[in-house]
């Protein structure tokens, strides 16, 4: 009877330390995953223009909030030890991970002119459309994320919002729609993302992101240019690469706070992102909705579908929580 238990602890020891074993290997082989982006040496400013800034004229409130953004990004380059400024409306680190909108390929740029168009298209149509998250960035962003341009260019000082419409896709919607063709020069269609249905004209591709997690496969972006597509940028993050120094946190903050008292703003350092977040914790919630809008340390070590509605319903009460705040404390001091 004793020999019996003994072997059986035995057999049940060695079974755990075998699982231990490939966890443990399963947690070098993330480590060694290239996420697609930098994850040190920058500030991360998360920002949500508050209802003031809205208008009924939709162009001119754009026009706003890009304003907004263009002066931002100007003042913060001045500071000492930046390099780079980017913005985006949705990090890497706090996206869902996964396609949010469809597009549809058009034969030429006017193809698609109202919504009446769209049923005009027919079968056709659908043979025609493609799935991928759709993002709003400058050129900056790529730059100050370390995000590689794999062909073609970037967004140029000329993109504006009255200039004919151009984007930016990632390699993995380069792979998956034009598998045999060169994407750029093509024109897509994503107006149901913002109701603006002017084209996009594809003007260049970058690197590959992992955002849902580590093991996760990139999913295909595309990016708009932040001055064309304002609306979808009302709350954003600002990514100030070169330094991680509380007094060009406390420098950034003080730069907000002058161009408009009234918008809130958080600061983060980019390697705490990853850092306050422990492998251990696996799909725990590490980072709660309302201290952060970056949901993506909680999913870092593994994500399920079932997290998706939860994570977009976060984003919603933490910008709702910013635009009701006369200023959001940051963790980095200053």
């Amino acid at each position: 009877m004793r020999s019996g238990l003994v072997v059986a602890q035995i057999a049940l020891t060695l079974i755990l330390l075998a699982g231990a074993g490939l966890l443990a290997l399963s947690f070098i082989r993330l480590l060694a995953v290239d996420p697609g982006y930098r994850t040190s040496d920058a500030l991360v400013l998360d920002i949500a223009l508050p209802s003031i800034w809205e208008s009924e004229d939709r162009q001119t409130a754009g026009r706003q909030q890009a304003a907004f953004r263009e002066e931002l990004v100007a003042r913060l380059r001045a500071l000492p030890r930046v390099r780079e400024v980017g913005i985006v409306n949705d990090l890497p680190l706090g996206a869902d991970g996964y396609a949010d909108g469809m597009f549809i390929e058009m034969t030429r740029p006017d193809e698609i002119q109202s919504l009446a168009d769209f049923e005009r298209l027919g079968p056709a149509g659908r043979e025609r459309a493609g799935h991928a998250g759709f993002r709003v960035a400058s050129a900056g962003y790529f730059r100050a994320l370390g995000i590689p341009l794999v062909r073609g260019r970037l967004f140029e000082e000329g993109d504006v919002y009255d200039a004919p419409h151009v984007a930016v896709i990632s390699e993995s919607l380069a792979r998956a729609r034009w598998p045999d063709a060169d994407p750029i020069g093509r024109y897509i269609q994503f107006g149901n993302m913002d109701g603006d249905l002017r084209a996009f004209r594809i003007v260049g591709i970058v690197g590959d992101v992992r955002e849902a997690s580590l093991e996760s496969r990139p999913e295909p972006l595309f990016y708009a240019e932040h001055r064309q597509r304002p609306g979808q940028a009302s709350s954003f993050s600002v990514v100030v690469y070169g330094t991680e120094d509380a007094s060009v946190a406390g420098a950034a903050q003080r730069i907000v706070r002058d161009l408009d008292p009234r918008v809130p703003v958080r600061v983060r350092r980019l390697s705490e992102m990853f850092d306050d977040c422990s492998p251990s914790a696996g799909s725990v919630w590490c980072c709660s909705a309302s201290s952060l809008p970056l949901r993506w340390c909680s999913r870092r070590w593994g994500s399920t579908a079932s997290s998706r509605t939860s994570s977009r319903s976060a984003r919603a009460r933490s910008a709702s929580a910013w635009r009701s705040a006369p200023m959001a404390a940051t963790c980095c001091g200053g």
